[in-house]
């Protein structure tokens, strides 16, 4: 008994401390995207693009995103969900511009690949957050072939799940025919909502 009112008292604690230093809202304020929800145009989905020479650009816009015959309030990258397939050679170097409109501060964390630590999209330890109506300049390379992805670091769990995440296709010239497929849950109760 004296065990489990210590291991009560420890979970309390432990849970007090991690309200005080992870809020559940954004600092700015409630995490209500949009004033009018469903204003936006409608989420476009993935498209291909090829990275070149020339900075590429994501840009997170609000889009409407629907589901069945509902449809939620979302952002997507370029204004697309996923957000662009970005192509790219194994062992090329390419820029990526990103810019916020949102009113919250993100980053974007390219998920597996080896890169410099300045662009790994960690914030606060790697790079400043991109706050609300600025960009932030991201020099990647791809030494590795596959597929990987990118998504938010900041509110992982209402960024990314409002659409911020897309697929990065690195080719390797010794095997091309290699594509990749996205699949990702969504939790809606019996009214879908």
């Amino acid at each position: 008994m004296k065990r489990l009112v210590l291991w009560s008292i420890s979970l309390l604690g432990v849970l007090l401390l991690a309200y005080q230093l992870f809020p559940s809202e954004e600092p700015s304020g409630t995490l209500t995207p949009f004033t009018s929800p469903l204003s936006s145009p409608r989420a476009l989905p993935s498209l291909p693009v090829s990275l070149s020479e020339t900075p590429a650009t994501l840009t997170i816009i609000p889009v409407t995103h629907h589901i069945g015959n509902r449809s939620f309030p979302s952002w997507g990258y370029n204004g697309q969900i996923p957000g662009p397939l970005l192509t790219v050679r194994k062992g090329s170097n390419h820029t990526i511009v990103v810019t916020n409109t949102m009113p919250y501060e993100t980053t974007v964390h390219w998920h597996g690949l080896r890169l410099e630590n300045q662009f790994d999209g960690v914030p606060d330890v790697t790079q400043k957050p991109i706050v609300p109506k600025e960009s932030f300049t991201y020099h990647l390379t791809f030494p590795d072939a596959g597929i990987f992805w990118y998504h938010p670091h900041i509110r992982e769990d209402y960024q990314q799940e409002s659409g911020l995440y897309g697929m990065i296709h690195v080719i390797d010239e010794t095997s091309p025919n290699y594509y990749p497929v996205v699949l990702d849950d969504i939790a809606l109760d019996a009214e879908g909502t």
